[in-house]
């Protein structure tokens, strides 16, 4: 209920290294340079320890380097805030939560991240959420998960193959150089029937799912994604597109009495990849 600071560069606020379960009470702070709250250890091919993080105050981490302010490290859940606590707050100067791991050729730890308040990163090649060996995320009417270079990343991807599938179920605003990125596939949901003022935004992509080679002269593709729209999910970029479905997939945008869904860029609103796709609305 009160204040816990670690002062040192490399300090975690809270350091549960097996199996935890933590909970931030309204009005309490949890801070550190490297992590405000990390649990699970990893030992650069395996993780252990699954995590549980309830928040309705803050959880900060303030390094210079790579400073995430939530990081399971094997996998788990977070729940940032409550519908009756929208003040909570997750914010790392790195990301502001990070889930599971990625050592370049295998990913593990499974996340679920529920945010009511605002998730964000301050940092300049940063993001909001990254859910590195898949899972999904929900953001609640007045969320907001925000990050300069992503607002949510799920999944990893070589070109080749990826691993990870997202889903994520937007009621609230996603920002970030790139809204979000399913990388190994996935769907995204934007809006529902009583709240269509659900809004994604990028710049270079508002929602990019899957994953391609062709360009560099490769055979695959990979990652099928759906999106379902009833709200806005807008490219702000000069050459920004709204949504890209590398690897194929569908797009529902909008539907009998919900004429105003918008998906917008100016590079190009809807690309399904190579492979075959589905646009409706």
């Amino acid at each position: 209920f009160g204040t816990i600071i670690a002062l040192g560069s490399n300090g975690t606020g809270a350091n549960l290294n097996g199996v935890g379960q933590l909970s931030n009470a309204a009005g309490a702070v949890i801070e550190g340079a490297q992590s405000g709250v990390g649990i699970g250890s990893f030992n650069g091919t395996s993780a252990s320890g699954i995590g549980t993080v309830s928040n309705l105050g803050t959880i900060l981490s303030t390094g210079t380097g790579f400073s995430t302010a939530v990081n399971l490290r094997a996998g788990g859940s977070v729940t940032n805030g409550a519908s009756n606590a929208t003040a909570a707050l997750i914010e790392g100067t790195g990301v502001g939560i990070q889930i599971g791991f990625n050592n370049g050729t295998s990913a593990s730890g499974i996340g679920t991240v529920v945010n009511y308040g605002s998730i964000e990163s301050s940092g300049t090649n940063s993001g909001g959420v990254s859910l590195q060996a898949g899972g999904n995320v929900t953001n609640a009417a007045g969320g907001l998960i925000d990050g300069p270079q992503f607002g949510v990343n799920i999944g990893v991807n070589n070109g080749a193959s990826g691993l990870g599938a997202g889903t994520i179920a937007n009621f609230g605003t996603i920002l970030g150089a790139a809204g979000v990125n399913l990388q190994a596939g996935g769907s995204v949901t934007n809006g529902g029937s009583g709240n269509t003022a659900a809004l994604i935004e990028g710049v270079s992509q508002a929602v990019q799912i899957g994953f391609s080679n062709l360009f560099n002269g490769g055979t695959v593709v990979g990652g099928v994604g759906t999106v379902s729209n009833l709200g806005t999910i807008l490219a702000t970029g000069s050459s920004g597109g709204g949504v890209n479905l590398q690897g194929g997939g569908s797009v529902i945008n909008g539907g009998p009495g919900f004429t105003t869904a918008l998906i917008e860029g100016p590079g190009g609103g809807v690309q399904t990849g190579t492979f075959n796709g589905t646009i409706g609305g």
